[in-house]
């Protein structure tokens, strides 16, 4: 069961597509494409059928696995993965480069958007991932130069083996570039 849902989970994810709909209740033509993936899923498997006439509307409290809560708790688990991926990666290859841009959210709350950009040992191509949104520290340099000292931190990145930046706020904020240079300096 939990297979079924954790390959529906890889597979929107990996093709970028929303999961939830404005419903989640299943029959419903409304309900997303996770639910709706897992409709498919079923007219071909018996088990997973027999699970959703079962468990698939229990209403709140009842464990069913079929929840927008434990397909939030795959997605969480999946992009820790990831990210641990993309790091172990960017720590192996020789140089990497940051990309930051602010943008704003679904809710319109600005945030910072981290992208590395390195190439794989076992690669000749260079790849673009993105690590993490960092909440909206400011527009001031300092304050976002901080922010990528904190993410730095947090990932066991050495700023110093950044061999190139290209931030989207450049032109707005010469300062961060000045600070992260003088930071490369010490």
């Amino acid at each position: 069961m939990l297979r079924r849902v954790i390959a529906v989970v890889k597979k929107l994810s990996s093709r970028g597509l929303s999961f939830r709909g404005k419903i989640e209740k299943f029959g419903s033509v409304k309900n997303g494409n996770f639910m709706m993936a897992l409709e498919l899923i079923s007219e071909f498997d018996p088990f997973l059928a027999n699970h959703i006439a079962k468990y698939g509307n229990p209403g709140s409290g009842q464990t069913s696995y079929l929840s927008s809560t434990i397909c939030e708790e795959f997605i969480s688990l999946i992009g820790t993965k990831v990210r641990e991926i993309i790091i172990a990666e960017v720590k192996s290859s020789k140089y990497f480069s940051i990309i930051v841009d602010s943008t704003p959210d679904i809710s319109h709350v600005d945030e910072l958007a981290l992208v590395l950009r390195y190439v794989p040992v076992d690669k000749v191509n260079a790849v673009e991932r993105f690590l993490k949104f960092l909440p909206n520290v400011g527009h001031k340099a300092k304050e976002m130069y901080d922010a990528l000292v904190v993410a730095f931190t947090i990932y066991d990145l050495n700023f110093k083996i950044v061999a190139g930046n290209r931030m989207i706020m450049q032109p707005i904020c010469p300062d961060v570039m000045k600070a992260y240079k003088l930071y490369l300096q010490n």
